[in-house]
């Protein structure tokens, strides 16, 4: 069995940084304190971020705060490493998130976010599909998801 991780990150910035408006204002309207999300697999990070849309790197963008473990297959793993992969390169879906602060459900097929990206993970790895919501998908939602799961974690 193959591990795959689900990274959810919560780096305090000093005030006068980009970031800290920004992830106070994510989480300010998700109503959580975490603001990101990301995946691991074979220790490499797959996130989609605002300046650099779908990434694969070494390292994450930010410090993770809690991390979700996921076992799938060998078919699974290489499925999704398999998708993902073609996403990298993808924009930031900017749109989505707008809309998505006034709960507009707004989805390009062309841009992804964060939580987005991890709809990917999801379907993958436990067979769950989130199409139907009203809303765009939050870091927080994906935590709620993955909890309901039973998936085990680590805070960090």
């Amino acid at each position: 069995m193959n591990k795959i991780f689900i990274n959810f990150h919560n780096q305090k910035f000093k005030w006068y940084e980009l970031y800290f408006w920004t992830t106070k204002i994510i989480k300010l309207v998700t109503n959580d304190k975490y603001y990101h999300v990301s995946c691991t697999i074979d220790g490499e990070y797959y996130e989609a971020t605002f300046f650099s849309g779908v990434v694969k790197r070494s390292q994450p963008s930010t410090k993770m705060g809690l991390v979700y473990e996921i076992e799938v297959n060998d078919k699974t793993k290489t499925h999704l490493k398999k998708h993902l992969n073609k996403l990298i390169g993808s924009k930031y879906d900017y749109y989505a998130i707008l809309f998505g602060f006034f709960g507009i459900k707004n989805h390009s097929t062309k841009s992804y976010f964060c939580s987005e990206l991890m709809q990917a993970v999801l379907k993958y790895a436990l067979d769950i599909k989130v199409n139907n919501m009203q809303t765009n998908l939050s870091p927080k939602d994906i935590r709620m998801i993955l909890s309901g799961a039973k998936c085990k974690y680590y805070i960090i």
